[in-house]
């Protein structure tokens, strides 16, 4: 488990440097790339939370 919150908290870290170079980005191009990688980001932190939540309540089982 503590792989998966390593890797989540690197993904959290990841939105936010994506956050601040969209904000940055002179390009409307770039910074649409930049929120497109975000929402991908979100959706994969989204998943690995629900299935850290899931190896937390079949653990407690």
């Amino acid at each position: 488990m503590k792989d998966m919150l390593a890797q989540l908290q690197t993904l959290r870290m990841q939105v936010v440097e994506c956050e601040r170079l969209a904000q940055a980005a002179k390009s409307e191009r770039k910074r649409a790339a930049f929120l497109r990688v975000i929402a991908h980001y979100r959706t994969m932190i989204g998943e690995l939370e629900q299935t850290i939540s899931d190896e937390a309540s079949s653990q407690s089982r």
